[in-house]
């Protein structure tokens, strides 16, 4: 899909690039998509590569990027796409628990309603990135969950720089993938950082914070087995319980500065 070529969707429910059992081969979209309404780009049981590497401007309705299913192939969406304005949860990897799909996302999301990321239910395999240069690239300020991982047992990157100032920042339920957070700024007003149940192993770098102002926990960790949380970045609440583990058995390291006001403590349960 060459450089002059573009696509234009402006049709309530219809989707601009839809690739649905697609089995093998390579499709290169080097022209612009833009979808105002509809579905944006969705992909299920996609096993190809698929590289976007025009000006992809997703920008309103149910518009956004999904990848479905049994997906196990290779996704490239360049630092020129935007996602921003979608009712639904803006960028989906949502799997059949055995799929490993290997995603590169270079582009921005500017999230107001529901999650701007949600990875689920993806198998042992396959590496998730998102990766922008931008200032804020990844900005939540929606009514559900900024990063939203369920069941994920990929290896996620998250290197952009991502602001989250949502109703929720990080809720990571379930899964034994390793997750790396580097550059994440979270200001929300529910639960900061939230891990229940699985085994994932977790990094929060230096660069990252937590700013908790809310009477709720900066970070809550519930039923957690094997697996570790490693917090480089400085956490600080002013108001709230603080860090909360209840029956977590999982190996856990808060190095950076952890400063609790407000009533906020470090609370070990069991």
């Amino acid at each position: 899909f060459e450089t002059a070529s573009s696509i234009t969707q402006t049709a309530n429910v219809a989707t601009a690039v839809n690739i649905n059992d697609h089995t093998a081969g390579a499709l290169v979209f080097d022209g612009d998509v833009t979808a105002t309404t509809g579905l944006g780009m969705q992909f299920n049981n996609a096993d190809g590569s698929y590289d976007f590497d025009g000006t992809n401007s997703l920008t309103g309705g149910t518009a956004g990027i999904d990848i479905l299913g049994g997906s196990n192939g290779a996704f490239v969406f360049a630092a020129t796409t935007n996602i921003g304005g979608r009712t639904a949860a803006a960028f989906v990897v949502s799997g059949d628990n055995t799929a490993t799909p290997s995603v590169t996302y270079t582009g921005t999301i500017a999230n107001s309603s529901n999650d701007a990321i949600r990875i689920e239910n993806t198998g042992n395999g396959g590496t998730i990135t998102f990766d922008s240069l931008a200032a804020d690239a990844i900005a939540d300020s929606g009514t559900g969950t900024g990063i939203f991982l369920n069941g994920a047992g990929s290896t996620i990157n998250f290197t952009a720089d991502m602001e989250l100032t949502g109703t929720e920042g990080i809720d990571i339920d379930g899964g034994d993938g390793t997750y790396t957070f580097s550059d994440t700024d979270i200001n929300a007003t529910g639960v900061s950082f939230d891990v229940s149940g699985g085994t994932s192993s977790v990094s929060f770098l230096t660069n990252s914070t937590i700013n908790q102002a809310t009477n709720n926990a900066a970070l809550n960790v519930l039923n957690h087995g094997t697996g570790t949380l490693d917090f480089n970045g400085d956490v600080t609440t002013t108001l709230g319980p603080g860090v909360v583990f209840n029956n977590a058995d999982g190996n856990y390291s808060l190095d950076g500065t952890t400063t609790l006001a407000g009533g906020g403590s470090i609370d070990i349960l069991t």
